[in-house]
């Protein structure tokens, strides 16, 4: 089957209920024949890393080691199907505990159908683009069900209609184009996914780069601000013991602008939106529409 004809819609409604539990619903419209692959990210949560040990697992697992299950339900153009999983084995370069499992769909004869997945888990207390500290849930990987192509990678242009639900009294940091209303998150974008980072607070910094580029910075707690370049008298007094991580990011955004100018790479989106999230396993990462950043980089 050739993947490259594949239109497809996510159309998600979920919610994000109390202690990290996340479910909702996936409706998937696609073009295409024989069958296709639905990317489960999520279903890593329900293994260890195979790396793990005595060592390193706290930066796994803040507080001991917990997993998580995914149960889905799904349905091929109205009928209940079973799903067919596809795992590599814990510890290859793809294994199940790095990237998830996938599932593999037949399709019914004829040229377009619709895929409907209903899904339940619940972030576990871990380090990572999606889990849960505390009252922080970091969800910047696929964290609904997704359409991938034939070699797993990521579909790029796919349209996202997502509705989020979210607790009470919560903040949210999301990328360009996606609003919230009350408790309701809403998008409708096209991309790989949409990213999202919950907090009972975010704290957020605007700040102007070079060739007309905005710098945004959003983070879950407050951030050391070093004097101005006019500031005068006790007032320019640097702080040596804390470190100024949004001097050092508005640095290396201004070098990455300057690359990107040399080596003419279009310039849109003008606003850069770097979100700090309580990750020990990554340093750093993308995300549709943000850059995700350890909390700990600096």
């Amino acid at each position: 089957m050739n993947h490259d004809s594949i239109v497809s819609r996510h159309v998600v409604r979920a919610e994000l209920l109390e202690n990290g539990w996340v479910r909702g619903t996936v409706r998937i419209d696609v073009r295409a024949r024989d069958e296709i692959r639905v990317w489960m990210y999520p279903d890593r949560l329900a293994v260890a890393p195979s790396a793990l040990n005595q060592q390193n697992a706290r930066w796994t697992f803040p507080r001991g080691e917990d997993l998580s299950e995914l149960r889905l339900r799904m349905k091929v153009d109205g009928p209940d199907v079973e799903p067919t999983w596809e795992r590599e084995p814990v510890g290859t370069d793809r294994g199940r505990d790095y990237r998830g499992g996938d599932l593999r769909v037949a399709l019914p004869p004829g040229d377009t159908h619709i895929v409907q997945i209903a899904f339940v888990y619940r972030l576990p207390e871990r380090f990572g683009r999606l889990g849960r500290i505390g009252d922080r849930l970091t969800m910047t990987a696929p964290w609904y069900p997704v359409v991938v192509a034939e070699d797993g990678g990521a579909r790029l242009n796919v349209a996202h209609d997502v509705e989020l639900t979210l607790p009470e009294n919560v903040d949210v940091a999301l990328p360009e184009g996606a609003t919230r209303h009350g408790r309701m998150v809403r998008s409708n974008r096209r991309g790989a996914f949409l990213p999202v980072v919950v907090a009972p607070r975010l704290r957020r910094w605007r700040r102007s780069l070079i060739e007309g580029y905005e710098l945004e910075v959003v983070a879950t707690q407050a951030l050391y601000e070093a004097p101005s370049p006019d500031a005068r008298g006790v007032e320019s007094i640097h702080d040596i013991v804390r470190i100024d991580v949004l001097g050092q990011i508005e640095r290396v955004a201004n070098d990455a602008i300057r690359t990107l100018t040399l080596a003419e790479v279009p310039g849109e989106p003008r606003l850069l939106r770097v979100v700090l999230t309580p990750s020990r396993t990554e340093m750093a990462a993308t995300a549709p529409g943000m850059i995700v950043v350890s909390d700990r980089l600096y």
